[in-house]
């Protein structure tokens, strides 16, 4: 019990603060990832087809999403490599944490996509914790079955990952996508 639920008390006059709205979380996450000579992590549970909108600076950034059709979308994985972003593939990962050594950290339920962080999008709250008062490490050490994009089996889990989001969107041809779009293969 004492492992799953780690108290964190934050120093005398530092402060939270709590991030009501898409816009709020979009700038704090901007924040969060302004210095790009920091370890830089998104760890979240699906990306959307645009994940450049909202990292402005991708590369070096460290990713972590679930592969899973009809919540990632194969375009915001291939537009994360193409930026020089290092992607992981996590199953059933729900975090949603965004997080630098030098910038604080987001945690909240916006995942990485426009049907979170747009205008007009899904409600959504988070909270921004200044540097040092969230352990990136002990997340990570929750990650435990992640496979890295230099990893022989990535090929494999992304190649099939891209047959469900095919399937998925066959079957769904009127699934909203992020900005009211309907699903695109």
């Amino acid at each position: 019990v004492a492992r799953a639920c780690q108290y964190s008390t934050l120093k005398r006059g530092i402060r939270l603060k709590v991030l009501y709205k898409a816009r709020a979380i979009r700038e704090s996450i901007k924040v969060v990832f302004s210095d790009v000579a920091s370890d830089r992590f998104a760890i979240v549970g699906f990306i959307g087809p645009t994940p450049l909108e909202w990292i402005a600076n991708p590369e070096g950034v460290t990713v972590y999403c679930w592969p899973r059709a009809g919540g990632t979308h194969p375009a915001g994985i291939d537009a994360l490599i193409a930026a020089g972003a290092k992607v992981y593939f996590t199953n059933r990962l729900h975090s949603k944490v965004f997080h630098s050594s030098t910038g604080g950290t987001v945690l909240g339920s916006a995942n990485l996509s426009a049907n979170a962080l747009a205008e007009g999008s899904l409600v959504e709250t988070a909270v921004y914790l200044p540097t040092g008062a969230f352990s990136i490490a002990k997340q990570l050490d929750e990650l435990t079955d992640s496979v890295p994009m230099d990893h022989p089996r990535f090929g494999e889990i992304f190649a099939e990952f891209r047959r469900q989001h095919v399937a998925f969107c066959q079957r769904n041809p009127d699934e909203p996508s992020p900005r009211g779009t309907r699903s695109k293969q």
